[in-house]
């Protein structure tokens, strides 16, 4: 699944929730919430910064954007409501400098390059509130999707021994710069969500998994 396919979802997402506006509106029902947030320490982040033999020679990543998701949620009840979302996570970082003989640093310094990862995610969601008052609400949530993460590996010219990197039949990648494709399941637990405010509001979220361990954002109730 190509990067498109995630904006054409997110315009899917805005209609849906522009639609849902007008007659929410209508009905005077204030049952409709939207949220943005961003979060830190996500799975994306977490799971492993490449697939295959070339993770080896990734360093943590010293760019990251944090999971940012924008997400839907209508009340059927006072209690439970479902939801949908959507998300990007971006990471940036070094390759290590070495070489098949002797291992991911070999006694080298410096790099051998740099990689991109960018996660989409996209998954359905149930919350459960444990507490609502006037100005603030208590609740929990889960949500399980799937991942689609695209990472770009471009590698520096006259590094040792280049081949072992790319460009023959034994090499990690076959090309510079190179992108691989990798999906999987997704899941997000929060335990635990704090908002605060009316129709609009701040809110902060305690869980792990696909938004992080720690996230928050503003919130729009319609």
């Amino acid at each position: 699944m190509r990067p498109h396919v995630f904006f054409s979802f997110l315009f899917f997402l805005f209609s849906f929730i522009t639609i849902n506006m007008g007659y929410a509106q209508s009905l005077n029902s204030g049952d409709n919430e939207i949220y943005i947030s961003q979060g830190i320490v996500s799975t994306n982040e977490l799971a492993g910064f490449g697939e295959g033999a070339i993770s080896t020679y990734m360093s943590f990543p010293n760019s990251i954007t944090g999971a940012v998701f924008l997400t839907y949620r209508k009340h059927l009840t006072k209690t439970f409501s479902l939801g949908v979302t959507a998300g990007l996570d971006n990471q940036q970082g070094d390759l290590s400098y070495g070489d098949e003989h002797h291992g991911s640093f070999g006694g080298y310094s410096g790099t051998s390059g740099s990689y991109n990862r960018r996660d989409y995610t996209f998954a359905a969601e149930v919350q459960c509130a444990y507490m609502k008052m006037k100005g603030f609400a208590m609740y929990g949530c889960l949500g399980a999707g799937y991942t689609i993460s695209r990472t770009k590996y471009t590698f520096f010219n006259g590094i040792y021994d280049p081949q072992y990197f790319y460009g023959d039949k034994n090499s990690l990648v076959p090309s510079n710069p190179y992108t691989a494709d990798f999906s999987h399941f997704n899941a997000d637990i929060m335990p635990l969500g704090l908002r605060f405010g009316n129709d609009l509001a701040f809110f902060l979220e305690f869980g792990f998994g696909y938004k992080g361990l720690i996230r928050g954002g503003l919130s729009l109730r319609f």
